[in-house]
């Protein structure tokens, strides 16, 4: 939604250096992405690609990394996400889970807001307690609840009255 219609300039930076995901979620072939950067062995610009129909920028994790925790946490991430921020309106940081993971903590130091996502009857609640208590409730901008079961049918009765398709009835 950031990205949309060319509004702002979007870069998802993916931060989870223990399972990357981003690639195999969008379906795309890796490249050399933020580990390569921290290493030194890659520009961070030229890590880059423009995401469609998306409209944002992809910095994916890139190889794996022996010691993912200290390249998060090294003097070299904080010039690279300034470098980046340069460029972009927006730097979304797709981190691994808050919990036991310290690398939140090191992500934290270099983000305006936290968003915690939360997936429905798994996430332990005191498990979201503890990640707002580390991130600080003060950092925490919201909550992402995902993962409802039956949402989508309790739901379908109500917008199936008052839309088809393109719109409201009787609006088109």
């Amino acid at each position: 939604m950031l990205a949309e219609h060319g509004k702002h300039r979007v870069l998802l930076l993916e931060t989870d250096l223990y399972d990357p995901s981003q690639l195999r979620q969008l379906g795309l072939s890796s490249w050399a992405g933020l580990v390569e950067c921290l290493q030194g062995e890659c520009p961070p610009l030229a890590a880059l690609r423009r995401i469609e129909p998306l409209s944002c920028y992809l910095l994916p994790a890139g190889g794996l990394a022996s010691n993912p925790t200290e390249l998060l946490d090294s003097e070299r991430f904080s010039p690279l996400v300034k470098e980046l921020a340069a460029h972009f309106d927006w730097i979304l940081m797709d981190s691994p889970p808050s919990n036991p993971v310290a690398d939140v903590l090191a992500l934290k130091a270099q983000a305006d807001g936290c968003l915690l996502v939360v997936r429905a009857a798994r996430t332990p609640r005191e498990a979201l307690e503890e990640s707002v208590r580390q991130l600080g409730r003060e950092n925490v901008l919201g909550v992402v609840l995902n993962g409802i079961e039956g949402l989508d049918r309790r739901y379908s009765g109500y917008y199936g009255k008052y839309y088809t398709g393109g719109g409201p009835k009787g609006r088109r």
